[in-house]
């Protein structure tokens, strides 16, 4: 039995996969979740977490929220917890 590819995705691929619905790491994102699993440490959430908490981010993930393509993998304020 095959087991599931795994895949690490960079915090900066993330970041983007969540802002730019139509991105290039968006489409990395959701097909290593389609065909895989993806593996992620403390570290890459915890600096995720920061990075989307930045005021400029705040902004853009809240009028995003309220638009009918927004990934419901990411709604609310780009927290991990």
């Amino acid at each position: 039995m095959k087991s599931k590819d795994r895949f690490v995705l960079d915090t900066n691929v993330l970041v983007r996969a969540v802002l730019i619905g139509d991105s290039k790491s968006a489409q990395a994102f959701h097909r290593a979740r389609h065909i895989g699993e993806i593996l992620s440490s403390v570290a890459v959430a915890e600096e995720l977490n920061d990075v989307l908490g930045r005021e400029k981010f705040v902004v853009t993930l809240l009028v995003k929220s309220e638009s009918d393509s927004w990934s419901p993998s990411f709604k609310g304020r780009g927290s991990l917890k």
